[in-house]
C-alpha cells in the first residue's frame, strides 16, 4: 500500500480570486462578505464556503441579494458545525464580538474597492 504524503492531501479552491490550502472536506466555515457597491456587510456560516460565496453573487441568497456584488473579507475555519454555528451567532447578535472584527478588518472594510465606513 502506497503512503500518501500530507502535501498529496491538501485541496486547494479557490473562492473569489483566494487559493488557501484546505485540508479536508469536513471543515466548516464562518465568512464576513462586504457589498462592493453598498455600505452593507453580511456574516454567514457554511460546510461550503466557494458555492455559498457563488450563491451570493448570483443573488440566490434573499438576505444578500439586494447588496450584490460581494467579496469575502474574511473567514474562520471550524472543523465542528456547532463552533462554527456558535461563532457566526455571537458575530450577528453581540455588537461588541462584530465590533472588534470590524476594527481588526478595518483596511479590508475600507480597501478601495469598497467605500465602508466602520464605527
Amino acid at each position: 500500500m502506497a503512503e500518501t504524503s500530507l502535501a498529496t492531501q491538501k485541496k486547494r479552491v479557490v473562492i473569489t480570486g483566494h487559493a488557501p490550502p484546505f485540508w479536508g472536506d469536513d471543515m466548516y466555515y464562518v465568512y464576513v462578505l462586504k457589498s462592493i457597491k453598498h455600505q452593507f456587510i453580511y456574516t454567514g456560516s457554511t460546510p461550503d464556503l466557494e458555492r455559498r460565496m457563488q450563491e451570493h453573487n448570483a443573488g440566490r441568497a434573499q438576505a444578500t441579494a439586494p447588496y450584490a456584488p460581494l467579496r469575502l473579507v474574511y473567514f474562520e475555519a471550524y472543523a465542528d458545525r456547532a463552533d462554527a454555528v456558535d461563532r457566526e451567532w455571537k458575530l450577528k447578535h453581540h455588537g461588541s464580538v462584530i465590533g472588534h472584527l470590524k476594527k481588526r478588518l478595518k483596511h479590508s472594510l475600507m480597501s478601495e474597492r469598497t467605500e465602508a465606513t466602520v464605527g
